[in-house]
């Protein structure tokens, strides 16, 4: 009998439980199939959520937590999703106040400031300041 049952709904840090897993064929352990925060699905034994060894996926677990830092124009809201090549993109508004998911790496490399709507203008504008120089 277990202390704490695990059932659909339940969060555990970032993960919520969806429905107990299929398990593979000569598997002793029951599994649950949960979803991380990020969207990303797999399945957990109901030890390691109860315990706290998992709070999460491996992709938000081994990144740093950029909500809230502002690169450039950018200030990041949360985590936007985690894409099929496990990049991981967060939820970002540009100070025009349009929001739009951005690579984390490019966040941190600079590779990313502003919003193309932003950078449009930016470019224009110093085309326009050259013409006129």
């Amino acid at each position: 009998m277990t202390a704490h049952p695990v059932s659909p709904g339940q969060r555990f840090g970032r993960w919520t439980v969806l429905e107990r897993a299929r398990a593979k064929p000569g598997d002793r352990h029951v599994m649950w199939l949960c979803r991380c925060a990020c969207g990303v699905e797999r399945p957990v034994r109901p030890r390691d959520l109860r315990t706290g060894r998992t709070k999460g996926c491996i992709a938000c677990h081994t990144r740093k937590d950029l909500k809230g830092e502002v690169f450039g124009a950018w200030t990041v809201l949360d985590i936007s999703h985690v894409s099929p090549g496990r990049k991981l993109y967060w939820l970002c508004r540009c100070t025009c106040g349009d929001e739009h998911p951005v690579e984390g790496s490019s966040l941190r490399l600079g590779r990313s400031t502003r919003c193309g709507s932003c950078r449009s203008r930016a470019q224009h504008a110093l085309r326009k300041a050259r013409k006129t120089a």
